[in-house]
């Protein structure tokens, strides 16, 4: 968390299909931690305590993340990017059947 509020780093960089690993802490408060454009489920961060985070993208683009859980007046700032670079991974073409 910075001083001000918010995340601390707010940027992060990553590549497209190699696994990101994050440790998040939080020395104040429970938070929660969320990717938008991705299909995951909010984790807790509980102070004092490490959450361990993988995430892989499957796309180049500007992901955001943020708190979802209301943690005091400066929960507005609690929000950050991952920029993701790097071909988008293709998906292999579904299975035909012989007609």
């Amino acid at each position: 968390m910075a001083d001000t509020g918010g995340w601390s780093p707010d940027v992060i960089k990553a590549e497209v299909g190699e696994p990101l690993h994050l440790s998040l802490t939080s020395d104040d408060v429970v938070h929660g931690f969320a990717v938008g454009q991705m299909d995951m489920e909010a984790v807790d961060v509980e102070p004092g305590n490490v959450t361990d985070v993988t995430l892989t993208f499957d796309r180049p683009g500007i992901y955001t993340f943020f708190c979802t859980r209301w943690c005091g007046v400066n929960h507005w700032r609690m929000r950050g990017t991952i920029e993701v670079s790097g071909p988008a991974v293709e998906s292999e073409p579904a299975p035909t059947m012989p007609l």
